[in-house]
């Protein structure tokens, strides 16, 4: 396999004391001969012009193109606003979007416009901040075939936590993993695992196949579109939060909704009226902080919820070089209509509980010292434990630096079980 690269990137900033504006762009060439021929040509170009101390504008353009053997895949986007201050409470931001998707034969056209407004004021119990974004997509589709063929969705997997991926739709047989450099595809069963879940498909490493954890990796699949079809979105977004003064908790609500409504065309089935509530507390005092939250998300591809979780997380400094955190997570999760998405009895719920604990001590003034235990554990619809233990030491001297890690893991997915020790050594070198 040969492989030739070139990046570029580019800033410049001019203005009179603060009224700096500034003009940025990168630009991408890759050229990849081997098992996966590619041809990669990007740009992004960003400008913020700062005409007073409470008004700005801002412009951004991009461009993406990556041609293989079989496929042409193609992106631009364009962005134009401004954000104006008002006094020191009210920030407006308004910005104009326009994206044009090109998956071989298939395209979308999207155009939207949206309103955001940041709210912040000091009431006589507490700081109250707020804000609210109001916006609308128009989407049209077009796929001559009936389907878009989606290449390199970036995924990360952690654990063995099942991902969702972006697209509703996916057609059985077509899902591909591969690797950053695409120089190694996986394989399913030995090294993840598909499910299906309303119109969404999910994905988690298996533990004992060649995906680490937690590693990045592109997924390719073809999803069913329409031939023709245009529908808007609908975003409401309104979060609310209070800091009381008298003592350390905070108190917040957040409210978002998606709608997708067809206005001509064929069903794309990927339509969705989302709809999320979220209500909290946050206890926050020398190093403790504890959050209590609820929340209820109805949906219509995939199984509405209600969710009960709490956190916890204590940091202390146990001397001027040595600091120690411990905490966890528990949640609670019902999936509604259970039956309707073909969730048996027992497989209706989600009972995820985390605990883990991290040390780190500067042994010397360019030594560090890294100690780290987890334990995650499911049960319900998705059933797995896994505990980790990890010593690390990261040594610089100069231009240099060195990582020395060695890991263990113990897990159990579904009915396979077993054990797994790492041991890793990085060497890098600062120009």
């Amino acid at each position: 396999m040969r492989r030739d690269e070139v990046n570029v990137h580019g800033s410049w900033q001019w203005g009179p004391g603060p009224l700096k504006s500034r003009l940025t762009g990168n630009a991408r060439v890759l050229d990849r001969a081997g098992n996966f021929p590619d041809k990669i040509r990007a740009g992004d170009l960003a400008l913020n012009l700062q005409h007073t101390q409470t008004f700005s504008t801002f412009y951004r353009a991009l461009y993406n193109q990556d041609q293989t053997e079989s496929e042409l895949d193609r992106d631009m986007n364009g962005e134009v606003g401004f954000t104006k201050h008002v006094f020191e409470s009210l920030d407006i931001t308004g910005r104009g979007a326009y994206a044009k998707h090109e998956f071989g034969n298939a395209t979308e056209d999207i155009k939207g416009g949206f309103l955001d407004l940041a709210y912040r004021k000091k009431t006589p119990i507490g700081q109250y901040n707020a804000s609210l974004l109001l916006g609308r997509e128009t989407t049209r589709e077009q796929a001559p075939a009936g389907e878009i063929h989606v290449r390199g969705e970036a995924v990360t997997l952690v654990d063995l936590a099942f991902v969702t991926l972006k697209r509703p739709n996916v057609q059985a047989g077509t899902v591909q993993v591969w690797n950053l450099s695409r120089t190694l595809r996986y394989r399913e069963g030995p090294d993840y695992t598909l499910a299906t879940l309303g119109a969404f498909t999910q994905i988690v490493r298996v533990a004992a196949g060649d995906i680490g954890d937690p590693q990045a990796v592109l997924v390719d699949y073809t999803v069913r579109a329409a031939v023709d079809a245009i529908w808007n979105t609908d975003y409401i977004t309104w979060t609310n939060r209070l800091k009381l003064d008298a003592i350390p908790i905070a108190v917040y609500y957040h409210y978002r909704l998606r709608d997708d409504e067809l206005r001509s065309g064929d069903d794309p089935g990927n339509l969705d009226k989302q709809r999320v509530h979220l209500a909290g507390a946050e206890f926050d005092h020398k190093g403790l902080n504890i959050v209590g939250e609820h929340e209820i998300r109805d949906q219509i591809l995939f199984p509405p919820w209600t969710a009960d979780r709490a956190r916890a997380r204590y940091m202390i400094r146990m001397t001027r070089d040595v600091d120690f955190t411990v905490g966890g997570m528990a949640e609670h999760l019902v999936y509604r209509n259970a039956q309707q998405f073909g969730l048996a009895s027992g497989r209706d719920v989600l009972d995820t509980y985390n605990a883990y604990g991290r040390l780190g001590a500067k042994l010397q003034r360019n030594l560090l010292l890294r100690a780290d235990a987890e334990y995650v554990q499911t049960k319900g619809r998705e059933n797995r434990t896994l505990a980790n233990v990890s010593v690390g030491l990261e040594w610089a001297y100069r231009s240099l630096e060195m990582a020395l890690q060695a890991r263990e893991s113990f897990y159990e997915q579904e009915k396979n079980t077993g054990t797994s020790q790492t041991i890793m050594f990085t060497l890098r070198r600062r120009f």
